[in-house]
Formats: structure tokens, sequence, C-alpha cells
């Protein structure tokens, strides 16, 4: 056999080689949409994190469309028909190597490849959590204190549950997606472990990069307010709900303890505490104990309004200021958050949860 038939048969092996090695490699998207959209362009745009680096373009044929590529795992990408103000169908697709099918609708649905079905289980497992959390919280005003111990453990089951995924997942492209999105969700001991799973290159993602130096700021605040504790109080002049001006040092000294909450009438979590506080209130007022919500609101209709809702029988004030100083010299992190003084103004205590005040008041004031 000459030199020149084995060089081609050499060739054509390659190629051959070659050509199966492509196709065990490439993904094909046969997809579905409503009707209404035949005849129209449908657009696949490929992601490098927030950028698109590429995109393809076909024509939807009898209510169907295909793509098809090389598997690329780097980002998940688009599917996409329709302008804005028209019906717009999307649909995030993992451009994994085999056979995705795609359906397009005001709900869309993507399954067929293993990274695809496990993104659909991820995003119907997290509408579940936050569908029960919501259920919990829309109960009526004389369940919810009873309820927030669910709600705290719904919570604590939906975090535990992200955790394990990203801890799982966090190399692959659903993992690195969704932990964007859900990451100030977590912990930052939990966030922090998951970063230094992260590939290398994604560690100097945007999102990544400003997550991380968020939790950085919060760390150095959550050491600051510990360092509240046996420092003199700060004053303030703040408003009332009708609008008259007043200053923290009017109440100091009035009451033996003195409990400042920090809270906004946008925030449930603030509003589920009332009732258990509301006990003891009741049960420590006339025995030298006050309290003070301090709220972050910047609209007085809105603050006035909750106020008017809920049952607090205790002093309000606010600031309504869009960046409240009171959140920067207490070190407020996220709300509720409370400071207790003593008769002094000396914080004795921070984050004061309830079963801790009521401990601190039956021990001094039980007796009383």
């Amino acid at each position: 056999m000459s030199k020149h038939v084995i060089f081609y048969i050499a060739l054509f092996a390659a190629i051959m080689i070659s050509s199966c090695s492509n196709k065990e490699r490439s993904y094909a998207i046969n997809g579905t949409v409503s009707s209404e959209k035949k005849g129209d362009y449908i657009m696949l745009f490929k992601y490098r994190g927030d950028s698109i680096y590429a995109v393809d373009t076909t024509i939807i044929s009898e209510g169907t469309f295909k793509f098809s590529g090389e598997e690329t795992l780097h980002d998940i990408a688009i599917v996409t028909t329709g302008n804005y103000p028209d019906i717009v169908r999307a649909a995030e697709v993992v451009l994994e190597r085999g056979e995705i099918e795609v359906y397009l609708d005001s709900i869309s649905e993507v399954k067929g490849t293993p990274l695809n079905e496990l993104y659909s289980e991820h995003k119907t497992q997290n509408k579940k959590f936050e569908a029960d959390i919501s259920a919990l919280r829309q109960q009526n005003e004389h369940s919810i204190n009873a309820n927030e111990e669910h709600i705290n453990e719904k919570f604590a089951a939906h975090k535990k549950y992200l955790v394990d995924f990203y801890k799982e997942n966090i190399t692959n492209p659903v993992g690195r997606r969704t932990f964007k999105e859900y990451s100030p969700w977590l912990q930052n001991k939990d966030i922090y472990q998951i970063y230094e799973l992260l590939p290398e290159d994604y560690k100097s993602d945007p999102v990544i990069v400003d997550r991380i130096k968020r939790c950085k700021e919060e760390d150095k605040k959550n050491n600051l307010r510990g360092q509240l504790i046996g420092q003199k109080y700060t004053d303030f002049e703040l408003f009332t709900p009708d609008k008259s001006l007043k200053k923290l040092s009017d109440y100091v000294g009035k009451s033996e303890f003195l409990l400042i909450d920090f809270w906004a009438s946008y925030c449930s979590p603030c509003i589920a505490k009332v009732p258990e506080r509301k006990a003891i209130y009741d049960k420590y007022k006339d025995k030298g104990f006050q309290i003070i919500s301090i709220s972050l609101d910047n609209s007085l209709s809105q603050w006035q309004t909750v106020i008017n809702k809920v049952d607090a029988p205790w002093i309000h004030l606010s600031d309504l200021k869009d960046k409240s100083p009171l959140a920067e010299t207490y070190h407020i992190v996220g709300i509720p958050f409370s400071i207790l003084l003593d008769k002094e103004g000396t914080i004795i205590q921070v984050r004061v949860h309830e079963s801790i005040l009521n401990e601190i008041l039956e021990k001094s004031l039980g007796e009383i």
C-alpha cells in the first residue's frame, strides 16, 4: 500500500473520529411555542457572566423550533421570542450535550438532560419553600405569634437545602447561576465556604465579588455592634407620628429599662414580633419598662398606616430619612434589631431576643 493511500486513510479516520467526538459533545434543542408565535424569530443568547458572547437565530415553524451546537457549560443560556410591549416568551437553558426539550409559554419548561432537569427541580423546590413561608405569613394577626416559630423553622429548612445544594453543585452552571440569586438568604459563614469551592475564574464574577464584600462589611458591623455593650447611647432628634419632634434623651432615665427597637413598616418579621413583645410590655410596663420603636421608614403615611394597624401601644419615632444615620451609629445590618438600655442610658444588651428580654426583666423587675 502506497504512502499516499495510508495518509488519506489516516486523514479520513481522524476526520471521522473528530466528527463523532463533536457529535457526542453537541446539544440539540427541540422547542415548542404557543401558536401565536408562528413564523416569528426566536433567539438563543449565550452568556459568559453577564455578557452575551454569541446569539443564534431561527424561525418558528408550525409552532416548533430547533437549535444545535457544541456543549458549553460556562453559563446558562436564554431562549426567547417576542419584543416588549408585545408578548415575550423566555426560558433559561443549560447547553448540555444531549436532547433538550423546551416549551415556551407564560410558564416555560425545560427538560431532557441531567443539568436541565436539576435546574427545573431546584426552581420547584425554591418555589415550594417560598409559598409555604408566604402562606404562614398571610395568616390572620391573631395567629402571627403562634406561627413565627413555624416560619423560622421553614426558613432554616430552606437555608439548609440551599447550602447543601450549592456545596454539591457550585462547580456546575446551575449551582453557580442560582448561588448568585440566593446567596443573600445564606449566613456569611456558609457563603464563605461555598465561595472557596467556586472555580477560580468565577471568584472574579462582579456579583460574587460584591456579595463577598457585603459579607465582610456585615461581619465588621457585627463586631462593632458587640462593642456597643457598656457604652452610652447616642442621642437623636426624631419625629413622632404626628410630626412633632422628640429626642431619645426625653425618655432615657424615665424607666429602669428602655428597649429601643429598630423596625420598618415593610418588615414582616418585625411586625410578627409585636404580639410577643406586647405581652412582655404589658407585664412590665408598670414596673419600670418602656419600649421605643424607631422606624427606618422614609414615608410618613406608610409608617402611620402600619402603626394604626398593629397593636403596639408604646412610643413610636422615626427620622424619616432615606439613609438613616441611626443605622450607621448603631451598626444596623438588618431589622428587626434592638438594644436595651439601663436607667443611666448604658447599653446592656444588643440584638435582644424576647426570651433574653423576659429573663432580664423577670430577674430585675419581677419582684416589684
